[in-house]
């Protein structure tokens, strides 16, 4: 009897649903191998795909994606919109979701084309450390990188791998999000240059909009992004601890239109501008609240990382309110300019105040402590840089900056305003001769004036000019010649005749045909070749008639080896869809592929794509005759899609011919 009392009881005890912890793995079989496969190579299908991951396809076709837009998705990226979304019982549109949903990654390489959301959660990784690109081994890290190549601009035209899903969201319930928790990740940004884009898109590992209670990242890596390892916009308040951000285009950690952040055991290499920023932005003003415990900083002290910039450990606009303690600076062989960069913004009425305790430089100093940036002042640096005494201070707006034991005058510039560039390889000389550092790769003005004098009187050139030498053989469209000028007397001045010619030209192509297959009879495996091996069928389905190939499947592939090709014709191409779609395989699964706005491109060579047609060459149901020299000697595996990757070309082929 008092069992049934008691069941009774709970009937009555209203249920709560907790929260849900979705492991990519158990859900949706997200392993290291085929992470890294397109939707389209997994799941084969829209009819299979939506099936299996329904909660993204109803958030995808919610924003208006087309089933190529979602079939193009990482197996790993698809994964996460799917158990995101799925917290939202079918409300795609929602602004701050508010679902107990928490996701967790297996170890591997994932790319991702579209920033993937978060909100109210635990996001957890299995390790920071980079992933082996060989592919020898693995570290057992979740490595994230951006799909440059892959990502949809129409979309975002900010490349972030993980943003919160109320991003730009103003007023009311949505504008926040908070009680998230992300730790155990690497955020790889493959950056495309080493300065930072001049536009306004964002580019970070995660991006943030409004933090509030209980929100951390924790244990995770960011490394090559074209601005920030970590953008927090509006934020109050966020702990990073044990985070590192290595060679950021603009700041480690960007803290934008205000702030209350605290980070712990930071580490940070070759920051464009600081390893960590704190500016105004989206409709604010700078304005920071920040502790910074126990962390480190280098600067030119690696060659891989060259352009050295000589970054900041800390850039502030506006408002700051800072407190750091235990700083190890390092700087190799460049002379960076400060150690800490203020500029005042007059709307704000509050006093900035920073105090630093415990700081440790080492190897070469900065030029000065502090420079007040729209003042044009220095607080100026002194002593040795491995045993200092200004390894503590105080620094106010209005009291200036103080040591342990004296004041330190602040030394006014006559050159104008602005951040110097540092000094040593990569830079200036010395500082004299120093200019204004352009985070997007250009230079300002020269710091000093240019000379009053009259410059000495000189005595023209009289120039000799050899024999030009023959021409070059022709490399990429281009050969030279070459030719010797001297001048005379020694010490005049003019401008000397080229000594170097350059001309476009054209490779011959071989006159050899190593393979030919015309599509003129019944059939479709093998395809017989009029010259050189057979193309053997191994997926897929395709259809011969008319005399033309016909191949609707993006899945299609027929092997056969041929070596050394220098020429590839394609005889009446009418494709019927542009998507990254692959004609002929290399050895390494890359080839010749077609992309959406019609090139045709080499990208057997990764990060070196080489364009052979450019864009609108090739159009839907148009039918184009190619003839395409390589610029070198390629092997090529197979005819159509890459072994296990799908992305076939379909449409109709007349002939195809190697030589």
């Amino acid at each position: 009897m008092k069992n049934l009392v008691l069941s009774l009881l709970l009937l009555l005890i209203p249920t709560w649903a907790s929260a849900q912890t979705y492991h990519l793995t158990a859900v949706h079989g997200v392993t290291a191998f085929n992470g890294d496969l397109s939707l389209s190579s997994v799941h084969g299908n829209a009819t299979t795909s939506r099936s299996r991951m329904p909660d993204l396809w109803g958030w995808a076709k919610a924003k208006g994606w087309s089933d190529a837009e979602i079939l193009s998705l990482r197996h790993a990226e698809g994964a996460w919109h799917d158990v995101f979304w799925r917290g939202e019982a079918g409300n795609y549109n929602s602004t701050n979701p508010g679902h107990a949903v928490n996701i967790s990654v297996p170890n591997g390489r994932f790319g991702v084309s579209f920033p993937m959301p978060f909100a109210q959660g635990r996001y957890t990784g299995e390790g920071s450390r980079f992933s082996d690109y060989n592919g020898n081994h693995n570290y057992g890290s979740t490595h994230w990188y951006v799909d440059h190549a892959g990502w949809k601009a129409t979309r975002s035209a900010d490349r972030i791998i993980l943003r919160s899903a109320n991003w730009g969201v103003d007023g009311g319930y949505g504008a926040w999000v908070h009680h998230y928790v992300i730790e155990g990740m690497h955020f790889d940004g493959r950056r495309r240059t080493a300065w930072m884009p001049a536009g306004t898109d964002e580019s970070a590992g995660i991006a943030a909009w409004d933090s509030g209670e209980a929100s951390e990242i924790s244990n995770c890596y960011f490394a090559n992004f074209e601005k920030d390892g970590i953008l927090l916009v509006r934020g109050t308040p966020v702990l990073i601890t044990a985070c590192s951000m290595f060679t950021t285009s603009r700041f480690g950690v960007a803290i934008v239109g205000s702030g209350s952040v605290t980070l712990v055991s930071p580490s940070g290499d070759e920051s464009g501008i600081a390893l960590i920023g704190s500016i105004g932005g989206y409709g604010r003003p700078g304005s920071t609240r920040l502790a910074v415990f126990g962390a480190k900083q280098e600067t030119s002290t690696s060659a891989e990382f060259r352009p050295w910039k000589g970054s900041s450990f800390l850039y502030a606009e506006g408002w700051i309110n800072a407190t750091i303690h235990g700083v190890s600076y390092a700087s190799g062989w460049t002379t960076p300019y400060d150690f800490i960069t203020w500029k005042a913004d007059q709307t704000i009425g509050n006093w900035s105040s920073i105090s630093v305790s415990g700081t440790h430089f080492f190897g070469n100093a900065p030029r000065c402590l502090l420079y007040e940036e729209g003042a044009n002042r220095e607080y100026r640096f002194e002593g040795n840089a491995w045993q200092n005494t200004m390894q503590s201070f105080t620094w106010h707006e209005r009291e200036g900056l103080k040591t342990d034991w004296r004041t330190i005058a602040p030394v006014q510039r006559a050159a104008p305003a602005g951040r110097l560039q540092h000094v040593g390889q990569d830079g200036a000389a010395d500082w004299a001769s120093a200019r204004v550092y352009d985070p997007t790769g250009g230079v300002g003005a020269p710091t000093t004036p240019p000379p009053t004098t009259p410059p000495p009187t000189t005595t023209p050139c009289t120039y000799t000019t050899g024999a030009w030498s023959a021409w070059s053989t022709c490399t990429g469209g281009q050969q030279t010649r070459t030719r010797t000028v001297t001048a005379s007397p020694a010490g005049c001045t003019g401008t000397a005749p080229a000594s170097s010619e350059t001309q476009a030209c054209t490779v011959a192509p071989p006159t050899t045909v190593k393979a030919r297959w015309d599509f003129n009879h019944s059939g479709t495996n093998p395809l017989r070749a009029t010259t050189g091996p057979n193309l053997v069928q191994a997926a897929g389905t395709a259809t011969i008639s008319g005399g033309l190939l016909r191949n609707g499947n993006g899945n299609t592939r027929w092997t056969a080896t041929v070596s050394d090709v220098t020429t590839v014709t394609l005889v009446r191409f009418t494709p019927t869809t542009l998507n990254y779609q692959m004609i002929l395989t290399g050895s390494n699964g890359r080839g010749l592929i077609v992309v959406p706005d019609g090139r045709l491109l080499d990208n057997t060579q990764e990060g070196n794509d080489i364009t052979l047609l450019p864009a609108g060459s090739l159009k839907v149901g148009t039918a184009t005759t190619v003839a395409v020299t390589l610029q070198m000697a390629r092997t090529f595996t197979g005819f159509g899609a890459s072994a296990g990757a799908g992305n076939c070309w379909q449409g109709t082929l007349d002939a195809l011919e190697l030589r």
